[in-house]
């Protein structure tokens, strides 16, 4: 099969999601995973727990109250619940209905961002044989544009032009990279990101950037000037997040 149950090693169960900014009914986004290569046995991968989607809003309201702290008192919005930080019991439901995923080559795996899911680690002695990685994928997250305010898609449009990435709510602008006071995610000092240039970009790749048709053919006519004539290489900032939605009463 393409799967099997996955109870091993020391897995973070998480959902990429935030009961402070979610926490109505619904779907809120649609998570993937682009497999770039053939997975070996043994070397890991992803997991995903059937049906957990359906336990969200329980779990939602139990972890609201220590969420309402981090925020309150750090002003910051973790970007994830991991599980395993909030309620190690929750860890042998997880494991029994857990299963891994054995992908190929160019398969590609989507998911409601409601299921709980994290990445398995390889078994262990296991080893590749020969020079390569264990695995390569790439991460991909769809939510409607609508749900994106202006100040969010103009966030991300600088993003691009600075060279920062972002997790995984394309709704919201959360970067990788946050100034020390009130962030959660930073680079080491000691290995700086340096941004080399703008990749080649075309109207289907600014479009999912979140900028509307004519937006992109102007973007596309002068990239320099879309970009506040930036010049590269350059260093990747420090960015503080932005949310679409208010965040809820607690």
């Amino acid at each position: 099969g393409n799967f099997s149950l996955a109870g091993s090693g020391d897995p973070w169960y998480h959902w990429d999601l935030n009961p402070l900014l979610w926490r109505g009914g619904g779907l809120p986004m649609v998570q993937g995973y682009l497999s770039l290569q053939r997975g070996e046995p043994g070397a890991g991968g992803l997991v995903l727990v059937p049906n957990s989607h359906a336990i969200y809003s329980d779990f939602a309201e139990r972890y609201t109250p220590p969420l309402a702290e981090i925020y309150k008192r750090s002003g910051h919005l973790d970007h994830y619940v991991d599980f395993m930080n909030y309620d190690q019991g929750t860890r042998p439901a997880m494991d029994a209905n857990a299963v891994l995923l054995h992908l190929e080559a160019a398969d590609f795996v989507v998911w409601d961002s409601r299921t709980v899911h994290c990445n398995a680690k390889p078994q262990p002695g296991f080893s590749i044989s020969g020079p390569g990685l264990l695995r390569a994928g790439a991460l991909i997250t769809m939510s409607p544009r609508a749900r994106a305010s202006e100040e969010v898609i103009r966030a991300r449009q600088r993003a691009l032009c600075q060279g920062v990435t972002t997790t995984h709510w394309p709704n919201d602008f959360v970067p990788t990279h946050q100034p020390e006071e009130g962030g959660t995610r930073f680079q080491q000092e000691d290995l700086p990101c340096e941004y080399p240039g703008l990749p080649a970009m075309d109207a289907a790749r600014l479009r999912l950037l979140g900028l509307r048709e004519e937006e992109a053919e102007q973007w596309l006519s002068d990239p320099t000037k879309a970009c506040g004539g930036a010049e590269y290489p350059r260093r990747v900032p420090a960015l503080n997040s932005i949310y679409s939605a208010r965040v809820l009463e607690t």
